[in-house]
């Protein structure tokens, strides 16, 4: 089967299918935008003991030919649904039993090949995600905010490549592995001080 569909509006979003990954929340979201980009396709790579949801809330939805669940793949099919990506979304939460995200790391992968980040506000996505300038930070549960910051972004190509650039920008600046592990050095070095 092929790897993703080619059309003029790709979502990418990767992570283990749990529900506070939000996947559930950008499959409703993929819908209110269906009418608004008819070529729109949200491409979900995981897996994990959510997937069932997904496949339920895509069928009741009539949206097989806008989302496709790809399970786990390869990193070379995982690096093509990049490169084919206008957007990444991780529409995270935190749920009820507090069960959250730290930041995740999809987030600098995305932005480290230039495209715009979406993600939750009940985390750690601002480590990454400037609001506004390299994406946007939603309240993920509100299906209407998110649909609404995808439709701004597709709908805006000077915003989707400036957020690109900007993206690449402070990966460079603040998460290369050399900068990372500076930090991770002078954190060891004041505990062990102490």
């Amino acid at each position: 089967r092929s790897i993703g569909k080619i059309s003029n509006y790709n979502i990418l979003s990767v992570g283990r299918i749990v529900e506070r990954k939000g996947f559930h929340n950008l499959i409703l979201a993929t819908k209110k935008l269906v009418n608004d980009f008819p070529k729109i396709h949200t491409n979900i790579v995981g897996d994990g003991p959510y997937i069932k949801e997904l496949e339920r809330l895509i069928k009741i939805n009539n949206l097989e030919s806008y989302v496709t669940l790809h399970g786990k793949i390869s990193d070379e099919n995982l690096a093509k649904l990049y490169s084919d990506s206008q957007l990444f979304v991780l529409a995270h939460m935190m749920l009820k039993n507090g069960d959250t995200e730290g930041c995740p790391t999809v987030f600098s992968e995305a932005s480290g090949q230039g495209i715009p980040v979406i993600g939750g506000i009940d985390a750690g996505a601002s480590t990454v995600i400037v609001d506004g300038v390299t994406g946007f930070i939603v309240n993920s549960r509100d299906i209407d905010e998110l649909s609404d910051r995808i439709k701004k972004i597709l709908s805006d190509n000077k915003l989707a490549k400036s957020m690109g650039e900007q993206g690449i920008k402070k990966i460079m600046k603040d998460h290369t592995p050399t900068v990372i592990g500076n930090l991770f050095t002078e954190s060891i070095s004041k505990i062990l001080a102490k």
